[in-house]
């Protein structure tokens, strides 16, 4: 009996949940022209606010949290570049993966981390942040999660540290119409602000500029970051790491069928953002993965992508995967500090690896 009323309970609470969203939506800022148009839904009711494009630097933007004001946050817009494919690495890293707006536990994690404070101010230094994919879908506050990374961005640069976002399937599948993961309330939304909801992340928004200047393969010092993996007919085509990027950015928003033939390894189940070959087919791995890091300079690779019980290492260290289950209350991050490896998790608990 006290089962029944516990799944009845989550089951309000859910209900809950979803009626909040359908009447509240994070800004989306539009571009048209040399005009920029920021939306919002607040209680059901579209709040719209316009300025100049030139001055887009000097305009900030409110992310709320009805019934929770002490988590609301303000974002500055900011000229968007385009990231760099090797970067050296810090002392310290923190390295996450497949959030899937889950807000609520990367607030937890960052704070309990001490990558940010209560008020989202970056306190991790001249500390790194990387995340290797997959923001979008199955979460219920997608857009507040890539808000608060684009804020972070900045401010980490500020302080001497960064803040490294790479593109993983989910990101593709959004940019590109693969809406099957999508939570309903997020075309509800959409709907409201009289939107299809492809258009909250096309071309012309801040959010969909800034995901279009993501990289899908970084170095970061020893370590090679991506969604995936690398697949053996994406290493047979000797492509630097910043040519692979260069190739596979511009086509982002394409739907797979639209795809030239060249392309198709990098779309594919053998894609750096979708491969998961290391984990469910590990027969010749070990080979290429030596292979790979060769190649490339590097040392290990880090990926997420492929759901584990708890951060961990395969293939003598080689390979580390990073995704943990979101979704099911077990968000923990890989945190490098000098030589030394540890799983977090949310509530700060720190275990050493290796």
């Amino acid at each position: 009996m006290k089962k029944r009323k516990l799944v009845k309970c989550i089951g309000l609470l859910l209900l809950l949940a979803t009626a909040t969203i359908h009447l509240k939506a994070q800004p989306y800022v539009f571009y048209k022209k040399n005009k920029a148009t920021v939306l919002t839904l607040d209680s059901g009711i579209v709040k719209k606010e316009s300025f100049p494009v030139s001055e887009k630097e000097k305009h900030t933007i409110r992310v709320n949290f009805p019934g929770n004001d002490s988590w609301n946050f303000s974002v500055k817009l900011k000229q968007i570049l385009r990231d760099s494919t090797q970067t050296k690495s810090a002392d310290t890293i923190l390295f996450l993966s497949d959030m899937e707006g889950e807000f609520a536990l990367l607030r937890q994690l960052l704070i309990n981390n001490r990558v940010i404070d209560e008020n989202y101010n970056w306190t991790f230094g001249n500390g790194e942040l990387v995340i290797c994919g997959d923001l979008f879908d199955r979460g219920l506050a997608v857009t507040e999660q890539l808000w608060l990374l684009y804020k972070l961005e900045s401010e980490a640069a500020d302080k001497g540290g960064s803040v490294h976002v790479l593109i993983g399937n989910h990101e593709v599948m959004n940019l590109s119409g693969d809406l099957r993961y999508v939570q309903p309330a997020y075309f509800d939304q959409a709907k409201l602000l009289d939107k299809d909801y492809s258009q909250l992340f096309d071309q012309d928004t801040e959010l969909g500029q800034w995901l279009r200047s993501k990289n899908i393969i970084e170095k970061i010092g020893p370590f090679l970051c991506m969604h995936g993996g690398i697949s053996k007919e994406v290493l047979n085509r000797k492509l630097s790491l910043e040519s692979i990027n260069d190739l596979v950015r511009p086509w982002y928003s394409e739907w797979k069928s639209d795809l030239p033939g060249y392309l198709s390894d990098f779309f594919n189940t053998n894609s750096p953002f979708w491969y998961r070959g290391y984990f469910d087919n590990p027969t010749g791995q070990e080979k290429l993965i030596v292979a790979t890091l060769s190649r490339y300079g590097a040392e290990k690779i880090i990926v997420g992508h492929t759901i584990r019980n708890i951060v961990a290492s395969y293939y003598g260290g080689k390979v580390w995967d990073i995704n943990t289950d979101w979704h099911a209350g077990n968000a923990e991050g890989l945190l490098v500090e000098g030589n030394s490896f540890f799983r977090v998790d949310q509530n700060g608990q720190k275990t050493q690896i290796q």
